[in-house]
């Protein structure tokens, strides 16, 4: 196949038009054809109106919110400051206990004074609320509760040994900031320490 149909071809099926780089080279006897793509800022789609991403070997199709924060991203924007159009009244309140023990750690006048404040002062205070009283995108990632977006899930695992069966299985939900602190006690909770005559006892 000719360099310059590649080169044509993927112009024609795609929107906006993408001019790629298509060099041929030799590999261990075999004839390729390279396809340099340029990133850019827009998203590409098919001239079918079809998104899709590399994972792996496989493209398979992104979604409408995909797209929209690729987008996001390559113009710069901060996807987390934007509102998610949820009141400030979905914060979770464990979640906000949680806050005001992390701002106790921070010894500046500035942490007192909000940790002293109301729930509303404080989610401002944090840049979690906008300026119509809703909370940002992190806001209700860290602090919403559970039915108030889709939250995501961390499961955790532990084993004793690498290849040994999991003898713990944590599923985590909730406000991010919550099952981040869960996630850590469970962490704490299984480290285990080896004393050091023991280890010089097995090196000798």
């Amino acid at each position: 196949m000719d360099p310059d149909t590649v080169r044509h071809g993927i112009y024609e099926r795609t929107t906006p038009s993408l001019d790629v780089v298509v060099t041929r080279l030799t590999f261990e006897g075999v004839d390729l054809l390279r396809v340099d793509v340029p990133e850019g800022i827009e998203v590409v789609s098919t001239s079918t109106g079809r998104y899709c991403w590399r994972r792996g070997t496989d493209c398979p199709p992104m979604t409408a919110e995909d797209v929209g924060r690729l987008r996001e991203e390559r113009r710069g924007e901060d996807w987390s400051s934007r509102s998610s159009r949820v009141a400030a009244g979905v914060a979770d309140p464990s979640a906000l206990v949680r806050v005001r023990e992390l701002l106790q750690a921070v010894p500046t006048d500035g942490a007192t004074a909000l940790r002293a404040s109301d729930d509303r002062e404080l989610l401002s205070g944090l840049g979690l609320l906008t300026a119509r009283g809703r909370l940002s995108n992190a806001g209700v990632v860290l602090l919403g509760r559970r039915e108030a977006s889709a939250q995501p899930e961390i499961v955790y695992q532990h084993r004793k040994a690498a290849s040994g069966e999991a003898d713990t299985i944590l599923h985590l939900h909730g406000p991010l900031l919550v099952a981040m602190q869960r996630l850590l006690e469970a962490i704490e909770l299984r480290l285990t320490a080896t004393p050091l005559n023991e280890v010089f006892s097995v090196a000798g």
